[in-house]
C-alpha cells in the first residue's frame, strides 16, 4: 500500500464518501474515514479504512452546492475572494488534522471550503489534536 499519500474522506459510510474510499483502497492508497458515528467504526475498519470519529459542522444545511478543493495558497485565494464580494465562513485556520482551511460563500449561495495541506499527522496525532481542539472550545 502506496502510504506516501493519505486520503481524508469525509462521510466514509455514506454513498458518495463509501464509492470514494473504495476507489482510494483499490488503487491502493491509505484512506481515514471521517464519521461522526462512533458505531460506524467497526465497518470502516472492515473496509480497510483508517477510522476518525469527528463532529460534523453546524453549517450543514441544504444549499445548492458545497465545493471543497485543495489549493496552494489557501490565505491568498480568501482573500482575493473576499475582496471579489464573498461572503466569510470561516477565516484561514490551522486544523487539527494538518490542513489550513477557509470557507465561504458565493453571491448564489454555494459554500466553498478552500484548504492548503501544510503537514502530514499519523491517526494519533489527528486524533489528539481533535481532542486538543475540542477541549480548548469548552
Amino acid at each position: 500500500m502506496d502510504k506516501a499519500k493519505t486520503f481524508i474522506v469525509a462521510g466514509a459510510t455514506g454513498r458518495q464518501g463509501g464509492a470514494n474510499a473504495r476507489h482510494l483502497l483499490k488503487a491502493g492508497k491509505r484512506v481515514v474515514g471521517i464519521t461522526h458515528s462512533a458505531s460506524e467504526v467497526q465497518r470502516l475498519e472492515s473496509m480497510g479504512v483508517v477510522p476518525l470519529v469527528a463532529d460534523t459542522p453546524e453549517m450543514s444545511q441544504p444549499m445548492p452546492a458545497l465545493l471543497h478543493l485543495y489549493l496552494e495558497d489557501v490565505d491568498a485565494i480568501c482573500e482575493r475572494v473576499i475582496k471579489a464580494g464573498a461572503i466569510s465562513l470561516r477565516k484561514p485556520e490551522d486544523q487539527p488534522y494538518g490542513d489550513r482551511m477557509a470557507g465561504f460563500k458565493d453571491k448564489w449561495g454555494n459554500q466553498w471550503w478552500i484548504a492548503t495541506h501544510i503537514k502530514d499527522l499519523t491517526v494519533e496525532e489527528m486524533q489528539r489534536s481533535i481532542e486538543e481542539s475540542r477541549d480548548k472550545k469548552k
